[in-house]
């Protein structure tokens, strides 16, 4: 592949807030031409608070261990599988992604807190799966929905005493299975489908700060629906 990425300057928009463009074009000899653009938008609303958004597209070309694995068969099942091998006829990996964040406070000032959120959309993922015949292969699925989002924050009650939490969410929407994180959805959609499956997964910290001790960390809470 013969990658020419352009990047122009940012640009003022005026009242804090600044514009980011980006291109990338990718000439592939085996799967042809990726143009992949990127935006994003950073807001300052004061001294202590800023907003950030940003969109932009990926590939992904199968690696050559996803294409050329050799046929490997096993002397004794494993579950369903009997074995492994590549599959040359992988397509493409693509995908949109957006981030959104919102920053607060100044770094060794009082108090601090940052929000993130993501969302990813991905077409032909590519995932290692049994195929008919009982041999672990990868291939490419139809479509696939990531999100998720982090929050954190301190808070300096005193010179030595500081309070520090964070959460982490990350959910998955789709119309059909998920697995190891990820909800794959295939089309068409049987017509006794659910309309969302989700599954959910939060962890909650907290910990007590004394000068460069830690004081107390209680355990974590994580909700899996």
């Amino acid at each position: 592949a013969a990658p020419r990425a352009d990047r122009w300057a940012p640009l003022d928009l005026g009242r804090g807030a600044v514009l980011d463009l980006a291109l990338r074009a990718d000439l592939d000899g085996q799967y042809g031409a990726q143009v992949s653009p990127r935006v994003a938008a950073e807001w300052s609303m004061g001294p202590s608070l800023r907003a950030f958004a940003a969109v932009g597209r990926g590939y992904r070309p199968p690696s050559f261990a996803e294409l050329a694995w050799p046929t490997i068969a096993y002397a004794t099942a494993v579950g369903a599988a009997r074995g492994e091998r590549g599959n040359d006829a992988l397509a493409v990996e693509t995908a949109w992604g957006g981030d959104l964040a919102l920053l607060g406070g100044e770094p060794g000032g009082r108090w601090t807190f940052a929000a993130r959120a993501f969302a990813l959309r991905t077409e032909g993922l590519i995932r290692w799966a049994i195929d008919g015949e009982g041999f672990w292969r990868p291939t490419n699925e139809a479509l696939a929905w990531r999100a998720g989002g982090t929050a954190e924050g301190s808070l300096r009650l005193h010179p030595r005493w500081t309070v520090r939490a964070s959460a982490d969410l990350r959910a998955m929407v789709g119309s059909a299975r998920c697995r190891f994180g990820l909800c794959v959805v295939t089309h068409p959609e049987p017509a006794n489908a659910l309309s969302v499956v989700s599954a959910a997964d939060l962890t909650v910290r907290a910990t007590i700060a004394l000068g460069d001790r830690v004081a107390c960390t209680p355990g974590h809470a994580t909700d899996q629906r």
